[in-house]
């Protein structure tokens, strides 16, 4: 039959260390940790066991049996692999803050990159374009004229100025092609900036949607040492006073109740 804490122990050091190792678990009542497996069961029970105290008068360990005891370190270590599941869920979201700090920066350098180009090409295009030449510039121009092009053209113009002619009109051709592709080459660059922004906008929105998740972590971390620690105090105390056997049936009522979806609780966001 389960008796309490308080007839079971006899020497004060050690009630003393499980009463300050109960209190320490208890002022994490609060926490994310709380919540996480079947946590919500020892809390339960320590809370009820201090209201009972508090109602009634006495210690806590007055309200509180071997079987309370083995039940709290039971439910403890089944629920500790997914407190460690999340913290490394946790950590990989931390990676990932990481890399997406990495990619602003990157985005950033190359959407000023872009700039810097679409400004340079911009000034570029406001130099003054060349004048187009005229009809007879081109007629002069052509570089396969027919027989009656050529007599025209051996009558009316020297040489000299057919060539003259020809520099000038692909001059004026390359001139208009270099800005046509100056054109073109700030419109993909204002596109792909407007493409790096949609990314920047849509990272941004993820880091400030996790954002609390570093810290989180680290109070998990505290919260799950905190509790390790305790508990730990807990069951080399009550190896003192539990037999094996009482020990092992708490494990079978602990295997029989039923318990939360560990799955969704993994997948809900801290």
């Amino acid at each position: 039959m389960a008796k309490t804490i308080e007839k079971l122990v006899g020497e004060r050091d050690k009630k003393r260390q499980i009463h300050e190792a109960i209190n320490k678990i208890l002022k994490l009542e609060e926490d994310e940790i709380r919540n996480i497996g079947e946590y919500h069961k020892i809390f339960t029970k320590l809370e009820q066991a201090r209201f009972m105290a508090g109602s009634r008068g006495g210690s806590i360990l007055e309200h509180l049996t071997d079987d309370d005891l083995l039940y709290i370190i039971g439910i403890f270590k089944q629920s500790l692999p997914l407190v460690n599941r999340n913290i490394e869920r946790m950590e990989g979201e931390v990676a990932s803050l990481s890399e997406l700090g990495g990619q602003q920066i990157a985005i950033q350098s190359r959407m000023s990159r872009n700039s810097e180009e679409i400004s340079t090409k911009e000034e570029q295009l406001g130099a003054p374009a060349l004048e187009e030449p005229g009809f007879w510039d081109f007629y002069k121009a052509d570089k396969a004229p027919g027989i009656f092009k050529s007599l025209i053209l051996a009558i009316f113009s020297s040489p000299e100025s057919i060539e003259a002619a020809r520099e000038k009109c692909s001059a004026y051709q390359q001139d208009v092609e270099t800005r046509k592709g100056l054109e073109v080459g700030i419109q993909l660059l204002r596109s792909d900036n407007e493409k790096q922004q949609t990314r920047f906008k849509s990272n941004e929105s993820e880091i400030n949607q996790k954002a609390h998740i570093p810290k989180a972590l680290d109070d998990l971390k505290a919260q799950k040492d905190s509790m390790e620690e305790n508990v730990t105090v807990l069951e080399e105390q009550a190896r003192s006073f539990t037999s094996t056997e009482q020990r092992e049936g708490i494990k079978k009522v602990i295997a029989k109740e039923p318990r939360e979806d560990e799955d969704l609780q993994f997948n809900m966001d801290i």
